[in-house]
């Protein structure tokens, strides 16, 4: 969404994981391991998040995240023809 423009993504990076993991166990050494199973691109960029997280348009705390919503919305609103 936030490629295409279709959406304004509001806080802090992601946890930088994009591929998808299948845990395998062997169990006569009591060990656990994750292996990724699938590599999802995003199709306009040709890349995904994985190292890097999804940055967000606008960088604030997530516990300040929704209140910057409001504040952009109320904004987004007084700037168009958009009446409530």
């Amino acid at each position: 969404m936030q490629t295409l423009n279709k959406a304004i993504v509001i806080g802090q990076n992601s946890a930088r994981g994009a591929h998808p993991t299948k845990s395998y166990v062997i169990k006569e050494f009591s060990i656990v391991f994750d292996v990724p199973v699938h590599n999802i691109l995003n199709p306009v960029t040709g890349t995904n998040w994985e190292r890097t997280g999804v940055q967000p348009d606008v960088q604030v705390q997530n516990s300040k995240a929704f209140e910057r919503v409001i504040e952009l919305a109320r904004i987004q609103i007084r700037n168009s023809d958009i009446t409530l």
